[in-house]
């Protein structure tokens, strides 16, 4: 090969060997049906040639007191904003923080990923060092290996984050739902073929190139 052409063949080469999924991009909107609902949906979209297009809207239960309509969210709680154990949805854009499963095998090897057991735990105690933190170790809060499957699969949001403000809220995930009409504790949750569609998505998707909105305006 000619040495002026090595430059070329060079970015033809690193084109041609990053993964799709670095490209993709999609937004995740959730809103509920009207003020206070716990039922609404989320319409996802799709970057191509740099706009953002329709995808599809999926049927979703958040909630049992809607999602959190705090206009000063950022200030402490319980003075504003969503607190532990209101039963509210936070509002808020978020990523995908992780994902978990109690299956034994995953083709998401690019995400952080929690394979479940009976030791697996959610810390939800406001006041406790690992609060909002997973733990194998001290068996306190959430479990995440549920007998009646709805933690078979899920994601876990980037809400309240390290290091975690105490009473804030924690444990917010996008899991399979109990009935159409039954709401979470906070969660948002949907048809367990919605989510395992969701689930095949990410496998082709990198950390980051999900964006989740969530609204408290219908």
């Amino acid at each position: 090969m000619k040495p002026w052409l090595w430059p070329s063949a060079l970015l033809i080469f690193l084109f041609a060997s990053c993964p799709t999924s670095f490209a993709r991009q999609q937004y995740w909107m959730v809103k509920p049906d009207y003020l206070g609902a716990h039922t609404g949906k989320m319409i996802i979209y799709q970057k191509s040639s740099g706009q953002w297009v329709y995808d599809k809207s999926i049927k979703v239960v958040v909630g049992k007191n809607g999602i959190d309509s705090s206009l000063i969210p950022l200030l402490l709680p319980p003075f504003f904003g969503k607190t532990e154990g209101d039963k509210k949805t936070p509002q808020g854009l978020y990523q995908i923080k992780s994902l978990f499963t109690s299956e034994k095998t995953s083709s998401h090897r690019q995400w952080p990923l929690h394979v479940t057991s009976q030791k697996s735990y959610l810390i939800d105690t406001p006041w406790h060092p690992l609060y909002n933190q997973w733990s194998n170790q001290i068996q306190q809060g959430e479990a995440m290996l549920r007998e009646d499957g709805l933690y078979r699969k899920g994601l876990e949001l980037n809400f309240n984050p390290y290091p975690t403000r105490p009473y804030y809220g924690s444990a917010i995930f996008i899991h399979r739902w109990k009935a159409p009409k039954s709401p979470t504790a906070g969660c948002i949750a949907m048809r367990s073929d919605h989510l395992d569609e969701l689930w095949q998505v990410l496998a082709n998707l990198t950390p980051g190139a999900v964006q989740i909105r969530i609204q408290w305006l219908p």
